[in-house]
């Protein structure tokens, strides 16, 4: 029986994408009150698989000089990561090639538990936090966080393209990949989560080609991260991570 329901659930939720359509409609009938990618988000949280979703790996990264920013970051803001496969045994991270840059050895990967709002195997241009606050909200905070949305960041509408490579459900990632952005400036794919806290640390601990960036300096670097982050989430921990 249990079978049965989790066939007939993944039938009910199996992804056919976003349609342009279906978020000029779905924004229309709100009389276009918001930005326009809120209501791609709005559809993403109706389709989407949120249980599969939840499994996979998702990392912020900072520069080793921003981790206190970082910690007094806002949960409630919705926070930008690059997601992975879900994590092998032992929690250990594998982390494809191509995010080697963002988050590799010359940044701090924090692990991040929370809601995700929106999945997309490749930049989803959703915007800075920071400075979507300034110029959505005048700089005053809204109760509920600030929300961020694919392609907020330009501020110029959805272009249907903005919409490929969305991930709602395992079939996506499977068919579509988590990772499509080699032909493209920003290398890395995109996903937000609210409500989201951290849980670790990555410590690489394997880096096809650039084994020689596993540095004392790097260690050091990632010890310190994890003793601050302890600060704010005592049950932090480190994850050992591979980027092959």
């Amino acid at each position: 029986m249990k079978s049965l329901r989790q066939l007939i659930r993944k039938l009910i939720l199996e992804s056919d994408g976003i349609a342009k359509y279906e978020v000029d409609r779905s924004s229309s009938k709100e009389n276009n009150k918001r930005y326009i990618g809120h209501y791609a988000k709005k559809l993403f949280a109706q389709k989407a698989d949120i249980d599969y979703l939840k499994t996979l790996t998702y990392i912020h990264t900072k520069s080793p000089d921003k981790v206190d920013s970082f910690l007094n970051m806002n949960t409630r803001d919705e926070l930008s990561c690059v997601v992975c496969g879900p994590m092998m045994e032992d929690d250990f991270v594998s982390i494809g090639y191509d995010l080697g840059d963002i988050a590799g050895t010359a940044r701090i990967g924090f692990i991040i538990k929370g809601w995700p709002t929106w999945v997309q195997n490749k930049n989803a241009a959703s915007g800075h936090s920071g400075r979507l606050l300034q110029k959505y909200h005048g700089g005053v905070r809204p109760p509920s966080g600030v929300n961020k949305a694919p392609s907020k960041m330009f501020g110029r509408g959805l272009p249907s393209h903005q919409l490929d490579g969305v991930i709602m459900d395992e079939e996506d990632a499977e068919e579509l990949g988590l990772y499509d952005f080699a032909d493209r400036a920003n290398k890395n794919n995109e996903a937000t989560l609210d409500n989201w806290e951290c849980v670790g640390v990555i410590r690489v601990v394997t880096h096809t080609d650039r084994e020689d960036s596993i540095t004392d300096e790097y260690n050091a670097s990632v010890d310190q991260a994890i003793e601050k982050v302890k600060t704010r989430w005592p049950n932090a921990k480190i994850y050992e991570a591979e980027i092959d």
